[in-house]
């Protein structure tokens, strides 16, 4: 008798019958076979991502085809290029008749991208020296280029303003810097009575958080055979009362005539304790005495100290204490 299944069949684990001729659908495939004999993709293969090609200089194929790139030919004459940068201002000769068009982009030469119009004249001059064509590659879409162009003038706008917010105010009569003092410490209101006019140390820790945020633009200005870190940038390493009360609580108090807490409160807060400290002791030290001393005692938070510079009218025309 011959066996009804074939040695084959029985290790695949087929049934043996063999499937007609044509019937392509009755072929068995593997579960981890990719795609068929008809060449027709698996779901896995329509998932699958299609990756963009990058050239060594980081364009990828999809920018290159949006470029036009024209060939300047050594021995045809002048290439006839003007340009600003790496926008094309004027043409003339071969740029003429290759058809380059004024306010177009200069992307590439001979491969190599340009940045600045100076990469563009030592690819165009080194073609030149070497008695060669070149290849330049052109972006032709105006609109672009106008919003790139747009865009790079944003951008030097802005390193520009943080140049400058870095450069120290010539003194305290600097517009930037009243205008941020002003927009800080608003006038509150007039206290009457001098005793009242203390500060707590929420106040002031909130004070001096906005003068390390600030103090960069300023300088020591006293002189040096009065302070040792004369014409320094200041630093809250050792920034003093006598650095804040010319750079900030003078400036503050100037156009109304108060004090510094009347800047920060309109309601009297009557003094708890009163400080007597040397104007040259850093102020990150002070917090630190005002905080031990709260902690030692076990104060409220919000219990106010007296300091003269913070709580005299500076500019009155009477009395200092006033």
């Amino acid at each position: 008798m011959r066996p009804s299944q074939s040695a084959a069949a029985l290790i695949i684990g087929g049934t043996g019958s063999r499937p007609s001729s044509g019937s392509r659908a009755e072929r068995p495939t593997s579960a981890g076979r990719i795609g068929s004999r008809t060449g027709s993709k698996s779901s896995t293969d329509l998932r699958r991502p299609v990756v963009e090609k990058t050239d060594k200089n980081g364009f990828t194929w999809s920018q290159l085809s949006k470029l036009t790139k024209l060939e300047f030919r050594n021995a045809a004459g002048n290439y006839g290029l003007h340009y600003d940068g790496q926008i094309v201002v004027s043409v003339q000769d071969q740029a003429r008749k290759l058809g380059v068009k004024p306010g177009w982009k200069i992307e590439m030469v001979d491969d190599h991208p340009t940045k600045t119009g100076k990469d563009v004249w030592e690819r165009l001059q080194e073609a030149k020296w070497q008695w060669r064509s070149c290849q330049v590659w052109f972006t032709t879409d105006l609109k672009q280029i106008k919003a790139e162009q747009d865009s790079k003038r944003k951008e030097q706008a802005r390193l520009e303003e943080r140049r400058l917010e870095k450069l120290p105010f010539a003194d305290t009569t600097d517009v930037k810097h009243k205008e941020q003092i002003k927009e800080f410490v608003p006038f509150k209101g007039y206290i009457d009575h001098r005793e009242d006019r203390a500060i707590t140390l929420p106040q002031l820790k909130h004070v001096m958080k906005w003068v390390k945020e600030h103090c960069q633009r300023w300088r020591d200005a006293d002189p040096p055979e009065i302070s040792k870190t004369s014409r320094m940038h200041l630093s809250m390493d050792f920034i003093n009362t006598y650095h804040i009360n010319h750079w900030l609580i003078k400036p503050a108090t100037l156009e109304m005539d108060c004090s510094f807490v009347e800047l920060l409160t309109a309601s009297p807060q009557p003094a708890d304790w009163f400080v007597i400290h040397w104007w040259g002791d850093r102020l990150r030290d002070v917090l630190k005495c005002l905080e031990l001393q709260i902690q030692t005692r076990d104060l409220a938070e919000k219990t106010a100290f007296w300091f003269g510079a913070f709580a005299c009218r500076a500019h009155s025309m009477k009395m200092m204490l006033v």
